[in-house]
């Protein structure tokens, strides 16, 4: 699929049309389109399937079943903008002549994209209602009845972050791009305070929230988004950035003791000013290279003789996140390996006031009987008792009792690898257990 679509996307690319003019900010909102959207209707049923390959791209396909369930074939798809242009693409039964589309407009939240060759469409209009609801319209000379060409998208999956672009990220670095440099300002002397060094190609500045006792920013003059944006071109540019660095690292006495210096770009660096800058560190011991968390972890799995089955599927990052509350856990081996240190924190969104945060901790000691664990847990309120915990190849159960004599337990249940139901329940005086939250958690990257 990929291979097709991105043919088609360099033949795009080499025949410019004139046409109305769009920022990657407006391309932006079809990055609420990954996932998996299913319409029903008499004919039968139609999945549309988008994930998000690039800022620029998005690719998907359709599914389509009839009404004795029998599979129709569908067709692969492709979302485009280049040159404040966006493209729809539309391969008929995964094997046929392309369908092209131009975007001619946006009108109320409708993206209307014409085809102006003969095609069997020659209007395709989406329009996401919400994050829940998509709506399709199709236009062609074999559509008599408007009803026929109308599809009602429901959101049938949430699309798993771990290994995808994360679209609320891309959404952010959009809006970036369309507004001035964060650096421009000192880049044109109108702001100095923090100007340590200046030349026709790049400007040294202070950073703003130092990380080190020595934090400089190595800035092009020219506005480079991120490091994936250079070309052969600037080579000259990027090894001046470097030559700047060392002998800023002189001038700052940081050169013989050490010092790093790194680009970040995209989210899982960290990036949030999207203007190429390569960061001075020194002054100090500058630590690991990765994030300790995430090496313990490799380290565990890569254990035999420690690594549990419960650990092996529970380890890394888990999330829960709607309109109201945020709840994280993290769950990572201590560093001398002997336990699992599950991190919990619940931030509560109330509308009109400040968010309130709740947060616990426990360490998860594997005891002589096979799934068996005990622990302490320590909270924000300063609570702390016991827990003990049994994993029987399917679910984890977590009983415990606080110092008030509140009893209640915590069951984790596993409905695949990537997403945990979380449910607890508390004791009741005529001993019965009531639910009292639910929750569904999508594993994240560390």
């Amino acid at each position: 699929m990929k291979t097709i679509l991105r043919v088609c996307w360099w033949v795009l690319i080499g025949s410019r049309v004139e046409g109305q003019v769009f920022s990657l900010q407006d391309f932006a909102t079809l990055y609420h389109l990954q996932g998996e959207w299913t319409a029903t209707w008499e004919k039968g049923r139609q999945v549309e399937h988008w994930s998000i390959e690039g800022a620029d791209r998005l690719e998907g396909r359709i599914n389509r079943l009839d009404a004795d369930q029998v599979e129709i074939p569908g067709e692969r798809l492709g979302l485009f903008f280049y040159d404040h242009q966006i493209w729809y693409v539309a391969q008929r039964q995964f094997e046929g002549p392309n369908d092209t589309f131009l975007l001619s407009g946006i009108d109320q939240g409708d993206y209307i994209f014409e085809n102006r060759k003969d095609g069997v469409h020659q209007r395709v209009v989406y329009h996401l209602e919400a994050d829940s609801v998509l709506e399709k319209y199709l236009e062609a000379p074999w559509i008599s009845n408007p009803a026929y060409g109308t599809f009602i998208y429901r959101k049938t999956t949430k699309p798993v972050q771990n290994g995808r672009l994360n679209p609320e990220y891309l959404l952010r670095k959009a809006k970036a791009l369309t507004q001035e440099s964060p650096f421009q300002k000192e880049i044109d002397g109108i702001l100095p305070q923090r100007l340590l060094f200046q030349d026709s190609l790049v400007t040294v500045l202070r950073s703003i929230s130092p990380q080190m006792p020595v934090h400089l920013l190595v800035v092009p003059n020219h506005r480079m988004p991120t490091l994936n944006d250079a070309t052969v071109a600037d080579e000259q540019l990027l090894g001046h950035m470097l030559l700047t660095a060392r002998d800023m690292a002189r001038k700052t006495g940081i050169a013989e003791s050490g010092y790093r210096l790194a680009f970040n770009t995209n989210e899982d660096a960290g990036q949030s000013a999207f203007h190429l800058h390569l960061h001075v560190l020194g002054g100090a011991r500058t630590g690991p290279m990765v994030d300790p968390a995430w090496r313990s972890v490799q380290r565990r799995l890569a254990d035999s003789t420690h690594i549990a089955p419960f650990e092996k599927r529970i380890l890394g990052v888990w999330i829960s996140q709607n309109t109201y509350a945020t709840v994280t856990l993290k769950w990572e081996p201590d560093l001398q390996n002997k336990f699992i240190a599950l991190s919990y924190r619940q931030e509560l969104r109330r509308e009109g006031a400040s968010s309130e945060i709740f947060e616990g901790k426990a360490f998860f000691k594997q005891s002589s009987a096979l799934g068996h664990y005990t622990a302490n847990w320590m909270d924000s309120t300063g609570d702390v008792f016991p827990l003990e915990a049994r994993y029987d190849g399917r679910e984890m159960t977590v009983q415990w009792r606080n110092t008030g004599h509140l009893e209640g337990k915590t069951v984790y249940r596993f409905l695949d690898q990537q997403t945990i139901e979380l449910t607890d329940l508390r004791k009741q005086d005529d001993g019965t257990w009531k639910v009292f939250d639910r929750l569904v958690l999508s594993k994240q990257k560390f």
